[in-house]
């Protein structure tokens, strides 16, 4: 392989770099838009249903919140991956779990 080739290999893989990364970049993941979405709410809303507005720790029906066990992106809305508690339990679950945390969140 002479120098053309490599300099000709060299600008192939930084341009396969850089599309990798300004395409990763304008799909990375908005997750404060997607609690506003339409999606979130139906969501939301099943997962109230489905455990009848109580916590299920403390069984309590004040400030409930859907906590994620994970922030997989697929996970993020599927109904097996998703708890229905309170905020004062909420807050105990991200204390007592650090790594349930999710990056940036208001509980780190």
């Amino acid at each position: 392989m002479n120098s053309l080739d490599i300099g000709i290999a060299t600008a192939v893989l930084l341009i396969i770099v850089f599309t990798i990364t300004i395409r990763f970049k304008r799909h990375k993941f908005d997750y404060p838009k997607f609690l506003r979405s339409t999606e979130w709410s139906r969501t939301k809303k099943a997962i109230r249903e489905k455990y009848e507005d109580r916590c299920v720790i403390c069984n309590s029906s004040s400030r409930l919140e859907v906590h994620h066990m994970n922030y997989k992106g697929k996970t993020l809305h599927d109904p097996r991956y998703l708890v229905l508690l309170c905020k004062k339990c909420h807050v105990r679950m991200h204390q007592a779990f650090p790594e349930m945390r999710r990056k940036g969140s208001k509980y780190e």
